[in-house]
């Protein structure tokens, strides 16, 4: 590792990493991405690899349309997506079967 002078003026990389790195990880860093997962696997079905794939391009796709038009609204409109495929189809787009 390259070591830093003792003057202000020079750059220090390993300072500005161990900075970035402090500010970056915080208890609440995955919470929005679990969600997201969450309605993913809900969307395509519980246990259902192709489904959960769909899921992932509806949520997606919901998210980044809801953000271009209505930022505010990003985040419920995948829950509202949720909702409105549970109210279809209850056991997901595409269950496992048994």
């Amino acid at each position: 590792m390259a070591r830093c002078s003792s003057a202000r003026t020079r750059a220090c990389p390993s300072r500005w990493a161990r900075a970035a790195l402090w500010a970056a990880v915080t208890p609440q860093i995955g919470a929005q991405v679990n969600v997201l997962i969450f309605i993913v696997i809900i969307i395509g079905g519980l246990g259902s690899t192709f489904g959960c794939f769909v899921g992932a391009l509806l949520v997606g796709l919901m998210a980044n349309y809801t953000g271009y038009l209505a930022p505010k609204l990003a985040l419920f409109s995948n829950i509202a997506l949720m909702v409105a495929v549970l109210l279809w189809r209850p056991q997901g787009l595409y269950p496992v079967k048994s």
